[in-house]
């Protein structure tokens, strides 16, 4: 499912060529360190924002220079868009400005806060303790407030596409509600800390009376982490550190996959943290789950992790999920037609065999495979060499545009442009009242103008506000920039499309 979005992440990780950072033009550079300041990574807020800091025009001109260096992503997450930057080009931007500092510093391991986090949310989400402040020494009542907003379904989703990007956005949202701070500098500090690097208590908090306190939590250490932000992108599939206790309760590893970790914490009941997470299922707890409208094929992948012994134990604890309903709606299922019966038959065994019971049914014409499991049967039908031919009734799309888009990063209004007469782009003089107009239309067009002073001096700006006063007209660039339009000798719109006229783009 990560499509598009993986392959370009997976080749970026792979070239990992510093040359690409440091080739950053300085406006790249800009809208990059802006970028990774901002924790809300939503589309529609980033542009927002971005429009309104740097200017439209500007804004998304440099968003598409860095999406087509691939230095920028688009992922849908329960149908929103999200921007999202790969995390090696985030901890290079981040760790250049880190400064060694000295004296007594400490250490943020974050799969340790995550532990305690995801134990505290089970707690809330299964309702098997007592939930009130009081019982919260940490303070992770800001961040399950936090979760408990948004649907679990989503919230899985985004773990699922994007664990670092998610884990990254609350623990800075729990540091900030912590040490009582969200400015840029302190938002840096915490993304130092969640790279490992060290830190002072005395440049995080403010007010220094809650010290004594905060050096006590578990996830604060002196010495190195054992984990940083950047592994909890490791996706395991042979991991094997689960002990089973008996038919419903589990240990599971702290360092388990994380998206094994946020399933445990949505299906089963946290008994005990450690090295070692005790986990207990039960009808109860999966029902729990089901009530925050968890999917369930995050229920069958968590099975999955457990990497259950037999089908039996496994079909066992999918009970959990059906209860006691007459009818359950289940999976989707692929038909092959079989052309003899003892085939049919051999066939059928196999997939038991191999997959469970619940991957096949048997019809007489042939068998229903379980979709999410019809790739690995057609490979060992091809490895026994039986060769098979599709009839489709329609064609499928194998599109993967769900998760990552490639669309270009531009404003709607841009869509309007090649309705303009072509003078519009041309220097020209106009009178000062034609002059206004052309300006108002350069700024619901979300497009800068050029302007030619009398000295014949050129230069490109964005206008943010446009001003009358008296007989006087005068424009206030975003850049800060003011100037009356009587200065102006020839004005024209700059087309956003127009590399010539865009390679010296916002001067003032």
């Amino acid at each position: 499912m990560f499509g598009k979005y993986i392959e370009d992440r997976v080749a970026f990780n792979e070239e990992k060529n510093p040359d690409t950072w440091n080739n950053l033009t300085k406006e790249e550079g800009e809208l990059l360190s802006w970028f990774m300041l901002e924790m809300d990574k939503r589309k529609n807020v980033i542009d927002k924002h971005g429009t309104e800091s740097f200017g439209p025009f500007y804004y998304y001109f440099y968003m598409n220079k860095l999406y087509e260096k691939k230095l920028l992503f688009q992922i849908e997450i329960g149908n929103e868009l999200f921007y999202t930057i790969p995390r090696e080009m985030d901890e290079y931007f981040t760790t250049k400005r880190y400064k060694k500092i000295t004296g007594n510093t400490y250490s943020f391991d974050m799969r340790v806060f995550l532990v305690h986090l995801l134990k505290h949310f089970n707690e809330v989400i299964h309702q098997n303790g007592d939930n009130r402040e009081g019982n919260d020494p940490y303070h992770l009542h800001t961040v399950v407030h936090f979760l408990k907003k948004h649907d679990l379904a989503v919230l899985s989703e985004w773990v699922r596409l994007n664990p670092d990007d998610f884990f990254e956005s609350i623990t800075i949202h729990y540091l900030s509600h912590l040490f009582n701070r969200d400015d840029k500098d302190a938002i840096l500090l915490f993304k130092e800390m969640l790279y490992g690097h060290s830190f002072s208590f005395y440049d995080a908090i403010n007010t220094m009376d809650d010290q004594n306190d905060i050096v006590e939590y578990p996830f604060f250490i002196n010495g190195k982490p054992s984990s940083c932000i950047d592994s909890l992108m490791e996706k395991r599939k042979d991991y094997d550190g689960i002990v089973r206790l008996n038919e419903s309760e589990f240990l599971i590893p702290s360092d388990a996959p994380i998206s094994l970790l946020w399933s445990i914490t949505l299906f089963a009941q946290i008994k005990s943290i450690g090295q070692m997470l005790h986990v207990s299922f039960s009808n109860d707890s999966v029902q729990q789950a089901k009530k925050h409208r968890v999917p369930y094929s995050l229920w069958d992948d968590c099975l999955d992790s457990l990497k259950l012994e037999s089908t039996s134990e496994k079909q066992s604890m999918k009970q959990y999920w059906e209860m006691a309903h007459p009818i359950v709606k289940r999976d989707v299922y692929i038909f092959y037609e079989i052309s003899t019966k003892a085939l049919l038959h051999q066939l059928k065994k196999e997939v038991v065999n191999e997959f469970g019971a619940h991957c096949v049914v048997e019809h007489e014409e042939g068998l229903f495979i379980l979709e999410s499991i019809s790739e690995k049967w057609e490979r060992l039908l091809k490895k026994s060499s039986l060769t098979f031919k599709e009839r489709l009734t329609e064609e499928k799309d194998n599109s993967d545009n769900k998760v990552f888009r490639k669309v270009d990063i531009e404003p709607d209004e841009w869509q309007e442009v090649d309705r303009l007469s072509a003078v519009s782009f041309q220097l020209m003089s106009y009178k000062e009242n034609m002059m206004a107009r052309l300006i108002r239309q350069s700024q619901a067009l979300k497009l800068p103008i050029l302007i030619e002073t009398s000295n014949k001096e050129k230069f490109i700006v964005e206008v943010k506000t446009l001003n009358f006063q008296a007989n006087n007209a005068n424009i206030l660039t975003y850049k800060g920039y003011e100037m009356s339009i009587q200065q102006i000798h020839r004005l024209a719109i700059v087309h956003p499309h127009n590399q010539d006229s865009t390679t010296n783009i916002v001067k003032k």
